[in-house]
């Protein structure tokens, strides 16, 4: 640790001489550091480079795999698949704190009771279906987040205390999740009836070492020497407790190695690693899931999870480079990576997704307060809107438009709202009224007319403006059967006024552009009577999940940008106990739409191809167009391959045309009761939410 190395690249022109590359390496050592080893690669780029390194890894002990790890405990495989849910419960912010605004001493936030944790979890389990999951509560303890440690018991009577996280952490295992707690053993507040001067590290003048300013105020840094006592009178208790298990300690993995000049526990860079090692072990003794803040190389034997070195991914790199998966070239079957809990997935990430969806990486999903589904659980009213002509009106303050809906299902009472937005969403001018007839009495196969209607333009207004549409029932929005804009508005087109007069255009091609909100889509799919949130979380579970379970204990063998502009990334998992046994990810995080094979991927398209699963969201699969796009995601049940005679798959839809093409070597395939004949070695199956498709 007390080596330094850095690398500079650099081409001058036009000395010493034109186009020439200078690369600037510096070594330095200090304190114990007395040698350093070069290692030679010959060739092979980046992808090489790393495998090379794999080698010296394993060498030196740090790449330990899941196979290791499940050795000592075998609830890792409950992480392979698992995204992570971290409902922050209970924050406490002082006067004394940046965070703080307000005028009071304090303020409380309470954002779930125990109980509506553990709701929350049966609701994922029970209504999306979701098999897997990582649930860590942050702020349970006595005080809420970031608040008096290392006194960090009983759980905080907001939430329910004790008896209501025993009985939160029963329900959610009871599942096949993992339940666990957020702690810190680096961060010392001097509110804490335990705060004792003898547990900070120690500046070299002698004063005590001040950390950061969180919720409950300053805190000062513990020496990692001191931190194993605190964590072995505090971890018993709590698994005695609560039963986690799970355990996230903060900030553990995210310091860089510290000194502590106290000569009552002095501590070296060396030193500092070897405790906090022995901190996760202490850890992982009680609880078998050991997770802490970013991530560390030298933590990988030790811990579980690594929290916030994801984020990475997220940020745009500067023009003329390109991100390279590093560390899950080196460890990807060694180590679970997420986003910090700060970095969350929500209805409008889609680039988030595909971005982690690129490395085989499981998200941490965004989610509301309390019982959130409660509130944001959508009716579905089964009619899709359009605008059948726009004329201008009696002057040139006026317009008239004529929308048209057509209507599938039986719908419920609503009244229409009409948005003329910028680019953003922001509402420039609107159109809400009533219908009539009203919807109640629209049957279905029905083509309603609504209009004219007389819309007034405010002087001055001209441009290009989104024509957004929806329903409400009441102050309620109702889901409708189309792709929508994350907010229950679907965009019907683009209204262009001028001097000139008034122009419409159809979305014609919308399945193509950009929309960060693709994946929280449901129109003909499963989730279509869901909120936003549920929607988005449903369908990236359905293909994030299986991706990561496959390939958990796979190796990156091959990875490669397929555009120019390094946004188009194809990555190659294979099994190193059998080599044939390949997944291959292709994944579109760029702006305009990619062609790769028999797959068109738009804006945020993606194709998984593997004998056990398959998944896309294309604008075209195996000859199959979609207008706009679709997602599809099949899974092997029983059997070697996909379309194997006597293998059986499982398919989601979620949304977008409901026809599906696999590849097939049966001669006939039933969905259901329903006969698939196959033809050319594809097999054409009609998918409205879910089939269970069977191979003979």
């Amino acid at each position: 640790p007390y080596v330094t190395a850095s690398a500079r690249s650099l081409v001058p022109a036009p000395e010493p001489a034109p186009g020439a590359q200078v690369i600037l390496s510096s070594l330095q050592l200090r304190g114990d550091a007395r040698r350093v080893t070069l290692h030679v690669v010959s060739s092979g780029g980046y992808v090489g480079i790393a495998h090379a390194y794999r080698s010296i890894a394993e060498r030196r002990g740090l790449a330990r795999t899941w196979m290791e790890k499940a050795q000592w405990a075998p609830e890792v495989w409950k992480l392979a698949g698992a995204p992570d849910f971290k409902p922050f419960v209970m924050v406490r912010t002082l006067k004394s704190s940046v965070y703080h605004q307000g005028e009071a001493d304090e303020r409380v936030d309470v954002g779930y009771t125990f109980d509506e944790v553990a709701r929350c979890a049966e609701h994922w389990k029970n209504d999306l279906g979701l098999d897997k999951a990582l649930v860590v509560l942050a702020g349970w303890i006595h005080r809420g987040y970031d608040n008096q440690h290392p006194d960090i018991l009983p759980a905080a009577p907001e939430c329910g205390g004790d008896e209501a996280l025993a009985e939160c952490s029963k329900r959610v295992q009871a599942l096949g999740y993992l339940c666990g707690g957020h702690d810190n053993y680096q961060d010392m507040y001097r509110d804490a009836p335990s705060w004792d001067e003898s547990y900070i590290m120690r500046n070299p003048d002698g004063s005590i070492r001040q950390g950061g300013n969180w919720a409950g105020g300053p805190c000062w840094l513990i020496c990692s020497r001191k931190a194993l006592e605190l964590a072995r009178r505090n971890l018993p208790e709590v698994k005695r407790r609560y039963g986690f298990s799970a355990y996230f300690i903060d900030t553990t993995f995210a310091a860089p190695p510290y000194e502590c000049s106290s000569t009552e526990h002095p501590l070296t860079f060396t030193d500092d690693i070897r405790y906090k090692g022995e901190l996760c072990d202490l850890s992982r003794s009680f609880f078998p899931i050991h997770g802490s803040e970013e991530g560390q190389e030298w933590a990988i034997p030790h811990s579980s999870y690594f929290e916030g070195i994801m984020g990475g991914v997220l940020s745009e790199p500067p023009a003329g480079t390109r991100q390279i998966p590093l560390m899950d070239l080196v460890y990807h079957d060694c180590i679970a990576l997420y986003t910090h809990q700060g970095t969350r997935a929500g209805p409008a990430d889609a680039r988030y997704i595909i971005r982690h969806l690129s490395s085989g990486r499981m998200p941490v999903y965004s989610f509301g307060p309390h019982a959130y589904f409660e509130n944001e659980a959508i009716e579905l009213a089964p009619a899709v809107p359009s605008v059948a002509r726009v004329e201008r009106g009696g002057d040139r303050r006026h317009i008239r438009v004529t929308y048209r809906w057509n209507v599938t299902g039986p719908m419920p009472p609503a009244r229409c709202f009409v948005h003329f937005t910028d680019a953003t969403g922001g509402i420039v001018l609107q159109d809400d009224h009533d219908l009539a007839p009203g919807t109640e009495e629209w049957q279905p196969g029905q083509t309603v007319i609504d209009g004219p209607r007389d819309v007034e333009i405010p002087e001055g207004l001209s441009g290009g403006f989104d024509v957004r549409i929806g329903l409400l029932a009441g102050d309620r929005r109702l889901r409708l059967p189309a792709a929508d804009d994350g907010s229950l508005r679907v965009v019907v087109g683009q209204l262009h006024l001028s001097e000139k007069g008034v122009r419409f255009t159809p979305p014609e091609g919308r399945g193509a552009a950009a929309d960060p909100t693709c994946f929280a889509r449901a129109d003909g799919g499963w989730g279509q009577a869901l909120g936003a949130t549920d929607r988005f979380i449903k369908n990236t579970y359905e293909f994030m999940s299986p991706v990561n379970e496959i390939t958990f204990t796979m190796r990156i063998v091959d990875h490669a940008f397929l555009d120019a502009g390094g946004r188009v990334e194809r990555t190659v998992f294979a099994d190193p106990r059998k080599p044939s046994r390949t997944l291959t990810i292709i994944t579109n995080a760029g702006t305009e739409v990619f062609r790769t094979g028999d797959a068109v991927l738009p804006p945020f398209g993606f194709v998984v191809e593997s004998p056990e699963f398959v998944a896309f969201h294309a604008l075209q699969y195996r000859g199959v167009i979609y207008e706009p796009s679709a997602l599809f995601c099949a899974r092997l049940v029983t059997g070697t391959a996909i379309g194997a005679p006597g293998s059986t798959v499982r398919v989601y839809h979620g949304f977008g045309s409901q026809t599906l093409r696999l590849p097939s070597r049966a001669a006939t395939a039933m969905a259901g009761e329903q006969r698939i004949k196959t033809r050319k070695g594809l097999a054409e199956i009609p998918v409205q939410t879910e089939a269970v498709v069977r191979f003979r």
